[in-house]
């Protein structure tokens, strides 16, 4: 009984630095993710997402009334989830910051577009944006 403990704080200890890491990467991706123009909401929507997802955390905790390993079921499969589209987000390496923000009215689609050097390149386009 007492190895299973220590694999339980072992655990734990191992996913709060998961958290922890995951918390603090969020601020560098979404300060190179985001054009200039809206950097400072797209960093706070992020923030905020964050800090909802801390408030409902405690709450999924009740659901182990209803059954006891339907709390570890929810965090891992959001965990693993959010990992998974962690992989759809666009490489950032290498590549300047976006600068402007623009709506391409031919395609309906927002083009963040990077400005160097008088060379204007595309840096993400999202198709059928209403906005």
């Amino acid at each position: 009984m007492r190895a299973l403990g220590n694999w339980r704080v072992a655990a734990g200890m191992l996913g709060k630095f998961c958290i922890s890491t995951s918390f603090a990467v969020i601020y560098i991706y979404a300060a190179e993710i985001f054009p200039t123009p809206v950097r400072a909401v797209g960093i706070a929507l992020c923030s905020n997402a964050s800090n909802l997802a801390a408030i409902f955390s405690a709450l999924v905790l009740i659901l182990d009334e209803a059954w006891s390993p339907l709390p570890y079921s929810v965090f891992g499969t959001t965990a693993v989830l959010g990992g998974l589209l962690a992989l759809l987000l666009p490489e950032t390496r290498g590549k300047p910051l976006p600068e402007v923000l623009e709506r391409n009215n031919s395609k309906q689609a927002v083009i963040f577009r990077v400005i160097t050097d008088d060379k204007e390149t595309p840096f993400l386009e999202t198709d059928e944006v209403d906005v």
